[in-house]
């Protein structure tokens, strides 16, 4: 199979489409929505739509923010 450098910059906009649908979506959402989207969603690639939407908002509910903190295991970055 012949390598296409196309492809890594195919799946990246298609990510961030992903990722800005995903965040206009959320800004038309109640916060109820927004804690269980923290408590369900992957870290790994959501965190900027999370810190974008919800943690930037002064109106965002200090649940949702605890939730995120500790989820992220700060504990664990201490340690190591």
């Amino acid at each position: 199979m012949i390598y296409d450098p196309s492809f890594d910059e195919d799946a990246e906009r298609a990510e961030e489409a992903v990722l800005k649908v995903v965040a206009d979506w959320l800004k038309g959402q109640p916060q109820d929505v927004w804690l269980m989207f923290v408590k369900c969603m992957n870290y790994d690639f959501m965190t900027d739509v999370v810190k974008s939407v919800m943690l930037d908002n002064p109106d965002c509910d200090l649940a949702i923010i605890a939730w995120f903190f500790w989820n992220l295991d700060p504990g664990y970055r201490v340690e190591s």
